[in-house]
């Protein structure tokens, strides 16, 4: 049972204090929704084309090669 008042306690990185005024913490609001940090790297378009002509690619290699 937990004493009464007592939070479990939050990390900086999984639970960011937003009213921080810090020049760090402001500097990363800025930042952070703009850059890639985070996303998948196949999320780029191009990254995704290449994937799709790669897949098809074998698809084609692969279904002459197989005997019938």
């Amino acid at each position: 049972m937990e004493a009464p008042g007592f939070k479990e306690p939050a990390f900086e990185e999984f639970d960011p204090a937003s009213d921080c005024d810090c020049p760090g913490c402001a500097h990363w609001r800025r930042v952070l929704p703009h850059s890639r940090t985070g996303r998948h790297p196949a999320a780029h378009p191009a990254a995704h084309r290449a994937i799709v002509l790669a897949a098809a690619a074998s698809t084609v290699l692969v279904g002459h090669a197989a005997p019938a």
